[in-house]
């Protein structure tokens, strides 16, 4: 995993993603947010996984990176198929 914390609402930076130049707020906007704080995850490719809206408990946040990690989105397996299962099977 790879870290990144861009404020949009005070942030002047441009982003480069996907080909494009985005001011943050428009980054943000393109990926589906409209609330703050959020979460993005992508693929080690730059792909776009989910946005997760909201404050996110420490053992909420601990599943959804062990379901990033196990690549269950790429299986089509819901998280909440995961959390109920425990693995992406």
């Amino acid at each position: 995993f790879v870290a990144m914390r861009i404020n949009p609402e005070t942030s002047t930076d441009t982003i480069h993603f996907d080909g494009k130049k985005f001011a943050p707020m428009e980054f943000y906007r393109a990926l589906g947010g409209s609330g703050f704080p959020s979460l993005v995850f992508m693929d080690k490719l730059g792909k776009f996984i989910t946005l997760v809206p909201g404050f996110v408990p420490p053992e909420t946040f601990i599943q959804i990176l062990s379901y990033v990690k196990s690549e269950c989105y790429a299986t089509k397996v819901t998280f909440d198929e995961y959390v109920k299962n425990g693995n992406c099977n």
